[in-house]
């Protein structure tokens, strides 16, 4: 059963990303790859720190969110499914510097998908504090909708139905049992990953004590639902303790 193992991002400097994800989160580490990019996890997702400019984010790619990996159990199974969905997509070989993807997706625009028969380093079980949402931008949200269903066989899940216009969908998501995501149509803000910790208020309240020159680290936006943050190189995260995510049909993962 194909698994959202990877989230990764690519980092003006991965190890000052490192240095804030492993205090603040609890992260630990993997592995560093050739290249200078740097692995951590929860647990359970692999979160790759990709350096700007290395072989592995590719010369164009901008700071910020970059792709997600699935850990799958047969290659040519999501071949075969690919040819279904859509005959024009190819698998891309990743580059050698790569340790844990072996090929990847481009779908609709979005983040990329990489996939890896080989898996992603990590086996453990999930734990507090730990991501569960990852949420991107992508033109085309039915079409992604149905590939991440037909391929990698993830259930849509009832949070954050969007209304539909002249494009289709605006929102929607879907999980695997673990991890969630949802697709947005792209606007300002919408690439960003959820993290279940408890008490997030005290979380940015330490960081407020760190960071005073930095609000945009600790200053919330839609207190009470789920705290919206900025990390050092200002990528969106959500911290949420009794609210969660909704991993499986019906099925919320959250702190009671």
């Amino acid at each position: 059963m194909p698994r959202v193992k990877q989230m990764a991002i690519v980092c003006r400097s991965p190890e000052v990303m490192r240095e804030y994800y492993r205090r603040w989160f609890g992260l630990e580490d993997v592995c560093r790859s050739s290249d200078g990019s740097m692995f951590l996890t929860d647990g359970y997702l692999n979160i790759g720190l990709i350096k700007q400019g290395s072989p592995i984010a590719g010369a164009a790619a901008e700071p910020g969110m970059h792709h997600i990996g699935f850990h799958v159990d047969s290659l040519a199974e999501i071949e075969q499914r690919i040819e279904e969905f859509d005959p024009s997509i190819r698998m891309e070989r990743r580059p050698p510097e790569d340790p844990y993807s072996q090929f990847r997706i481009t779908v609709s625009g979005g983040l990329a998908v990489d996939i890896s028969e080989q898996g992603y380093g990590v086996d453990g079980q999930k734990r507090v504090p730990g991501i569960r949402h990852i949420a991107h931008g992508d033109p085309n949200v039915d079409r992604k909708l149905s590939f991440y269903a037909k391929v990698f066989a993830m259930d849509e899940v009832e949070v954050n139905v969007g209304g539909t216009d002249e494009g289709g969908r605006t929102r929607g998501c879907v999980a695997d049992g673990f991890v969630n995501i949802c697709l947005v149509r792209p606007r300002e803000g919408a690439n960003h990953f959820g993290v279940l910790i408890a008490e997030p208020v005290g979380v940015t309240a330490r960081m407020k004590e760190v960071y005073p020159t930095r609000p945009e680290l600790w200053e919330v936006t839609r207190p009470g639902v789920e705290a919206h943050i900025l990390d050092v190189e200002r990528n969106n995260l959500s911290l949420s303790a009794t609210r969660g995510w909704e991993v499986a049909p019906g099925v919320w993962d959250k702190l009671a």
